[in-house]
Formats: C-alpha cells, sequence, structure tokens
C-alpha cells in the first residue's frame, strides 16, 4: 500500500471512528502536514454535505408519504426503494432510527475533527495571528525617542546598543540599570519582542500604557496591541487596537485601522 492509498485508509477509518490505538498516533502524527489536514477537512466537508442531502430526502418522503394518511400508525409507514430504484418494502419510522443515530455519530465525528483542526490553527476562519504580526511588526526607530540634536555622548549605553540592534545587549543593560525611564521601558519592551520573548514584552510594556508623553503612550499601546496578539490575547489586542483606531492624531492610526480590519 503506497502512501497516498495509506492516508486514504486512515482518513476513511477516522470518520467511521474505526481507528486502532497504532492508527490514532499515526493520523495524529499526519496531521501535522498541512495538506494532510486540508485533505481531512476535504473529505468530512462531502461527507457532512452527503448526510444533509440524504436526511433532507428521507425528510421530504415522510413528508409525502404521510400526507396521504389519517392515523398515526399509517403517518408511521415509510418507504425505501430497493437498488433498483422500483420495488418498495414498508419499514416503521422506529426501524429508521439506526440511520439517525449514524446521522449523529457522523456529525459528532466531524465536530470532533473541527475541534482538533482549532487546535493546530488559530485562525480555522483564515486568520493566521503570526502573519498579521510579522505584516504589521517593525521595531521602533530610535531617533522617533531621541531628538536629533542630541549628541551620541548622551545616549546611555541601552540606547546605544538599541541604536546598533543588538537586543539581547539592551536587556543586559536596562536590567542592570537602577532606575529605567519611560522610553528605557519601551526600547527594553521592543527589545524583548525582537528576541522572541513576547510575554515579557506584553507585561514590561504595560507599565508605561497610560504615560503623559503622547509619543510613549502612542508607541506602548502600539506595540503592546501587537505583543498581545502574538501571546493569544487576540480579544485584548483588538481592544487596543479600536482605542488607537478612534484617535485620528495617534501616530498608529492608519495602521490600528488597517489592522482591525483584517482581524475582524
Amino acid at each position: 500500500m503506497d502512501k497516498d492509498d495509506r492516508k486514504l485508509k486512515l482518513i476513511e477509518k477516522f470518520l467511521d471512528g474505526n481507528l486502532s490505538p497504532d492508527q490514532q498516533v499515526e493520523f495524529d502524527q499526519m496531521l501535522n502536514e498541512k495538506s494532510f489536514r486540508q485533505e481531512v477537512m476535504l473529505h468530512a466537508k462531502v461527507l457532512d454535505q452527503n448526510n444533509a442531502m440524504r436526511k433532507k430526502a428521507l425528510l421530504k418522503d415522510i413528508k409525502q408519504k404521510a400526507s396521504g394518511y389519517s392515523t398515526v400508525h399509517e403517518v408511521e409507514e415509510v418507504y425505501d426503494k430497493k437498488s433498483n430504484g422500483d420495488e418498495m418494502t414498508s419499514r416503521s419510522l422506529t426501524e429508521r432510527r439506526p440511520a439517525y443515530a449514524t446521522m449523529g455519530k457522523w456529525a459528532a465525528l466531524i465536530l470532533l475533527l473541527v475541534m482538533m483542526l482549532v487546535t493546530y490553527f488559530d485562525d480555522v476562519g483564515g486568520i493566521d495571528h503570526n502573519e498579521l504580526y510579522t505584516e504589521y511588526y517593525s521595531s521602533m526607530p530610535l531617533d522617533s525617542q531621541v531628538r536629533s540634536d542630541e549628541s551620541t555622548a548622551e545616549i546611555s549605553p541601552g540606547q546605544q546598543a538599541y541604536l546598533n540592534k543588538q537586543y539581547l545587549q539592551v536587556l543586559a543593560e536596562f536590567e542592570n540599570s537602577e532606575a529605567l525611564t519611560e522610553q528605557d521601558i519601551l526600547l527594553k519592551s521592543i527589545a524583548f519582542m525582537e528576541t522572541g520573548d513576547f510575554n515579557a514584552a506584553y507585561s514590561e510594556i504595560s507599565t508605561i500604557l497610560n504615560s503623559t508623553d503622547d509619543n510613549i503612550r502612542f508607541n506602548a499601546n502600539w506595540y503592546s496591541a501587537l505583543a498581545a496578539l502574538k501571546v493569544n490575547k487576540v480579544d485584548e489586542a483588538k481592544r487596543k487596537l479600536e482605542t488607537i483606531a478612534l484617535d485620528p492624531s495617534n501616530l498608529f492610526y492608519s495602521k490600528a485601522n488597517s489592522l482591525l480590519e483584517k482581524l475582524n
């Protein structure tokens, strides 16, 4: 059995609910492949559509047959066409129940499949938060915080490391500082983001979100929203972006509106 046949067999057994423990392990491993997940979703969708069509046809058939009878007993009589489509045999609704139970089984399996895929995707609806973060993130230029007439001598070692994009050095310098300015906290937070520690960035930057310095506050709230997005605090990210999007004077007004549109 080649690999494609093997995959198809596993998908069929999964949808039938007949995977053995070993097959379940193999199936779970294959779910790491994007193409396999898409194939499973396709089979589940087709199966769901087929079941919906069969159920609709059955209900229509029952309604048509029932309209010609006057007693409860007669209404309970329904008919199944045999494979040749000509001969009819009567069967009570109680004998139909296993078919509905089977439909319930399929529905449960498909729901389980969706829940499994949610685990693998942040955005079953098509939203990839990591891609959005990459699209909208860029490190803050230090010259947006440091006046152009300031000399290099007046810049702290942490700020100089930031200018040189030495983000680990930034963290080391600010870690050893006794008192950090709001600007230092902002730079430290962005250094955390640059080194992949988004939880630390989110926590650090939260202390300056209400700064009286507009420039600090605008940057802090923008980067806080991006950090929240990265750590799966999507609702929190949206709330921060909505606040920014209500203020046309905010440096990130346009970006916040654009990102919100994609998130919604």
